[in-house]
């Protein structure tokens, strides 16, 4: 990122009154009231009774789903590998790699004073 120089710059002009927008006070007649509402408009949340409620009834040994324990011959064995069936990771050939060069001065992008500056303050 290049430093831009003062002819790139686009000044920033300080504005004259004559332009600024101002901001008008709201007369009292503009104002929307907020009306307290009366006790009729009010929905009102009534108790319920106990014939309204409906019970959680406990369930009786019968209606319970057992959890059975399995059986050895239900249960999938996990059998081990043998060599012929794994996968090798083979080391690489120098020629197989991409070596990572360095780069040349003409190359590098120059990082202007400024920005060396707030990186060492941060």
């Amino acid at each position: 990122v290049l430093p831009r120089s003062p002819q790139q710059l686009v000044p920033v002009l300080p504005r004259s009154p004559q332009q600024l927008v101002p901001v008008l006070p709201r007369s009292p007649q503009q104002l929307v009231p907020v009306l307290p509402r009366s006790p009729q408009q009010l929905v009102p949340v009534l108790p319920r009774s106990p014939q309204q409620l409906v019970p959680v009834l406990p369930r009786s040994p019968q209606q319970l789903v057992p959890v059975l324990p399995r059986s050895p011959q239900q249960l999938v064995p996990v059998l081990p590998r043998s060599p012929q069936q794994l996968v090798p990771v083979l080391p690489r050939s120098p020629q197989q790699l991409v070596p990572v060069l360095p780069r040349s001065p003409q190359q590098l992008v120059p990082v202007p004073p400024q920005l060396v500056q707030r990186r060492t303050q941060n």
